[in-house]
């Protein structure tokens, strides 16, 4: 009767056994073959009747359209045998595109760029999966038109809704995905050039602005907005103080608000350490006027102050390289600020490696690189010959004062040598007839 023993505590007991076993009530007798085996073959015909048969030649107009379209990527979440998906690689490798499978068959996705081999956003059970709005039509229909109404009410109503990074990927399934991204995005666009122009007129500004105004990097403001507009990778260098830290970050935020293209802008400015990461985000969101952790947020190990609306994040080298090994494309990313590039920190160099890369698969991202050195040339050659900007720092005027005038002002009078050597003889004594009555026995 041992036997019977080792099935009934597999059946009763844990939670294993009752989730290997079936979806229910029952006995579960795997220590049976021959319900074990009777078990196994139910098993393999619910997970066939899941399993859908694909229409190859449907799939293939698919694929010919992805690529002649505009869309990145294609999503499949749809099960298919192992037959219906090899062809489906094949079918995308002649084609020249890429394929790759995630979630155990569960997601494919065909490409026009490199596929990384895990991706969290596919992973259901370990990553860290978004849920997507699914609604009727109906539904949508009436949500379009409440937003659409709603365009000239949401002036002093803050952020209720987070809006995703408009990719260019479709994917394919049942639902029906919302579709009025768009509206959201006006509205999120209006928000905040509102905010901004509300914000630069009060009183408590005007200390701020006038500062911002007079350091040199305001000076080449322009020119460095139609650099990083014309050219994927900037170079700047700038002399200590010159404002290229706190300024150059903002200039581009600004930028983006007041051209209505304030949702699809995020900056990622790295910092080498976290008190810098902190203190700068904490010195721009004084100098926009608003609470750090809206706008302007930071983040790094073990603690972050952002929101849904933060669009400018400062944050530590390591922490976006961690960043990198989940989501390698850096999905919704628009810039990318590193600062300090000048230290040449293990990490730093890394970075640079990673970010050549990433260039050849976005065409859309933009990297600014910022030194302290004038050895930008080297960091420009890397870079496929990359132009340059350089911030002159402040110059202040000097005076060359001697010694001879420095006692002049001050009216010091120099002391012989016989004084100063009877005054130190006189110190000396003294210290002598101040010893302890107790040394002096022991002496």
């Amino acid at each position: 009767h041992r036997g019977n023993f080792r099935g009934g505590s597999r059946a009763g007991g844990g939670r294993g056994g009752g989730r290997r076993g079936g979806r229910g009530g029952g006995e579960q007798r795997w220590w049976d073959p021959q319900w074990r085996a009777e078990r196994l073959r139910q098993i393999a015909s619910e997970k066939a009747a899941e399993i859908e048969v694909m229409d190859r030649n449907e799939w293939l107009g698919k694929l010919q359209e992805m690529k002649r379209g505009v869309e990145q990527e294609l999503v499949i979440k749809r099960k298919f045998n192992r037959d219906d998906t090899q062809a489906l690689s094949d079918m995308a490798n002649q084609l020249g595109l890429y394929f790759q499978s995630y979630n155990k068959g569960g997601a494919l996705v065909v490409s026009k760029l490199p596929l990384p081999d895990y991706r969290a956003d596919l992973d259901e059970r370990h990553g860290m999966m978004k849920k997507e709005i699914t609604m009727s039509t109906d539904i949508e229909k009436r949500v379009g038109s409440f937003l659409s109404s709603s365009v000239g009410n949401s002036v002093s109503r803050p952020f209720s809704v987070s809006l995703a990074s408009s990719s260019k990927t479709s994917e394919v399934g049942r639902a029906t995905p919302i579709s009025n991204t768009t509206v959201v995005s006006n509205l999120m666009d209006v928000e905040l050039k509102q905010r901004q122009e509300k914000t630069r007129e009060s009183e408590s500004m005007k200390d701020l602005l006038a500062f911002r105004d007079k350091l040199p990097a305001f000076k080449q403001k322009s020119e460095f907005l139609k650099a990083v507009e014309t050219n994927r990778v900037l170079v700047v260098s700038g002399e200590t103080g010159c404002g290229k830290t706190t300024q150059l970050p903002q200039f581009i935020l600004e930028e983006a608000i007041s051209s209505l293209r304030g949702s699809s802008c995020s900056i990622i400015c790295t910092q080498p350490r976290r008190i810098s990461a902190i203190s700068v985000a904490a010195r721009v969101s004084a100098e926009r006027g608003e609470k750090l952790g809206e706008t302007v947020g930071y983040q790094i190990h073990l603690e972050s102050k952002q929101s849904a609306e933060t669009r400018l994040l400062f944050c530590t080298t390591g922490l976006l390289l961690r960043r990198l090994i989940v989501d390698p494309n850096l999905i919704g990313v628009s810039h990318l600020v590193v600062d300090e590039i000048h230290e040449r920190g293990l990490n730093e160099d890394f970075l640079l490696i990673i970010m050549k890369d990433l260039l050849q698969r976005r065409s859309d991202i933009r990297l600014i690189l910022m030194s302290a050195t004038i050895n930008a040339e080297l960091f420009s050659q890397y870079f496929g010959d990359a132009p340059t900007i350089h911030i002159p720092g402040f110059t202040f005027p000097v005076k060359e004062v001697y010694l001879e005038d420095v006692l002049e002002k001050t009216q010091y009078r120099i002391g012989s040598r016989e004084s100063d050597s009877g005054k130190s003889f006189r110190r000396g004594q003294r210290q002598e007839e101040a010893k302890d009555p107790l040394i002096k026995v022991f002496e």
